[in-house]
């Protein structure tokens, strides 16, 4: 879409910073935002919907395309609603809360099927997500950056726009126990050596873990300050379990508890404050049920790349019934010891963790002769490294899943993926960060 726009005509649409333009709203950016057209030029309004006659002020044009705030709703889309939450524009968490859930849902399946269309050129079938129950208070972690305004203390998200701390705290994306403590720390305060409160909640267990990240050259006589600090909150919740600091040394955990436990179904996992784990318990149930019914059911062995502490392949090694060998490769020496007791914890013996990176860990699984009936990618968000893609390809698997969170890399992959052996099968996104513009994308491919 936007490669269309030729700058060199940019005058011929007579758009300038402060003009207050009115504007048919036909689609939507990656992020939400609402796109329509004036003069052949590209306009982007935040908080515009699909269908809806706005009007707007233009704030500044970059690369082509121009960029406006929301004046007026002139004729509103029957999907739009009043936000669920009071700070919901200022706080940063959620970005859809103007839309309807349908509406929502039906905004993601787009961006999906138009980046297979538009970045990996494939014309195949974009399903529609799979809704979530609860599109509210199921974060099981979270950042808060801290701010102070003369005695003030605020913990909220970092506006990625502004590069500036959000003005208000979220309130719905995570579970009640959570929130009564980030009300907490913003009553009582915190040292002042404290730049981010990292927490982390079991819904298992109903547990929480906090960390405090401390300045970088913080004395000892602040470090000391901050775990009194630990201390007097630990006293004060008693579901708070694990608890500690992040320095620029490394993770000091301070409680006598060293991990929060967590289930899937029912796999247990321990989780260590560094470790990844998706954010959304219930939908990344219905993830792993997506990838149990797409693998066939003699899928003997199993690789997962990018493994983490084995959210995914420790799951199903559980179910897949004839699932005799899982090897996990993982670049974090901590997420591989997690990983590997996670296997014991579960009596999971068919298990194995290797410490690496994937695309360079792919020439020992071809000399030792490991010959994978699938493999599992789950990247992060700039997905797959060209030298995996390039081992994917000679490894051969009959089948591989790739489980993104960034459609437009997804994309990318795919494009090559598809280009040399692989045909895709299945595109299941699933609604794993409700209210956010976010969304998983489970992608079955086969050997064509």
């Amino acid at each position: 879409m936007l490669s269309n726009i030729n700058e060199k005509n940019l005058p011929m649409a007579g758009l300038h910073p402060g003009d207050i333009i009115m504007l048919e709203i036909d689609g939507y950016t990656h992020d939400g935002q609402g796109v329509g057209r004036m003069n052949g030029a590209v306009v982007f309004v935040r908080g515009a919907l699909q269908g809806e006659l706005v009007q707007a002020e233009i704030k500044r044009e970059r690369r082509g395309v121009f960029y406006a705030d929301l004046l007026a709703v002139l004729q509103a889309s029957g999907q739009r609603q009043e936000p669920d939450c009071p700070v919901y524009a200022s706080c940063g968490g959620c970005h859809l809360q103007h839309m309807s859930y349908a509406e929502e849902l039906n905004f993601k399946q787009q961006q999906v099927q138009a980046a297979l269309q538009r970045l990996a050129g494939l014309q195949v079938e974009c399903r529609p997500p799979l809704p979530a129950e609860q599109i509210y208070h199921y974060r099981n972690n979270g950042v808060f950056h801290v701010s102070r305004q003369e005695s003030r203390l605020q913990l909220g998200f970092w506006d990625e726009a502004s590069h500036q701390p959000a003005g208000a705290a979220c309130q719905l994306l995570f579970p009640l126990p959570l929130n009564e403590l980030v009300a907490h720390l913003q009553q009582t305060g915190l040292p002042l050596c404290v730049s981010d409160v990292l927490l982390r909640f079991s819904f298992a267990e109903e547990k929480i873990m906090l960390f405090l990240r401390i300045q970088p050259g913080s004395s000892k006589k602040a470090l000391a300050e901050a775990s009194l600090c630990l201390q007097q909150i630990s006293r004060n919740f008693a579901n708070l379990a694990v608890w500690g600091l992040q320095t620029d040394t490394g993770w000091q955990t301070l409680s006598a508890e060293k991990y929060l436990t967590d289930t899937l179904a029912d796999v247990r996992y321990q989780i260590a404050p560094e470790a990844f784990f998706q954010v959304n318990n219930a939908q990344t149930l219905r993830l792993l049920q997506v990838i149990e019914q797409a693998l066939p059911p003699d899928t003997e062995q199993l690789l997962d790349a990018y493994c983490g502490i084995g959210t995914l392949g420790l799951a199903l090694a559980k179910h897949l019934p004839g699932l005799r060998r899982l090897l996990g490769i993982e670049l974090n020496r901590g997420a591989v010891a997690s990983a590997r007791q996670n296997a014991r914890l579960n009596d999971l013996v068919q298990a194995e963790f290797w410490l690496g990176k994937a695309e360079q860990e792919f020439a020992k699984v071809l000399r030792q002769g490991f010959v994978p009936d699938a493999v599992i990618v789950d990247p992060p968000r700039r997905g797959c490294h060209q030298q995996l893609l390039n081992g994917l390809l000679q490894l051969a698997p009959r089948q591989l899943i790739y489980v993104s969170c960034n459609p437009a890399t997804l994309a990318r992959d795919l494009r090559l993926l598809c280009a040399e052996k692989y045909a895709v099968q299945l595109v299941q996104p699933v609604d794993m960060f409700p209210r956010t513009h976010h969304v998983e994308t489970v992608v079955l491919l086969s050997k064509g």
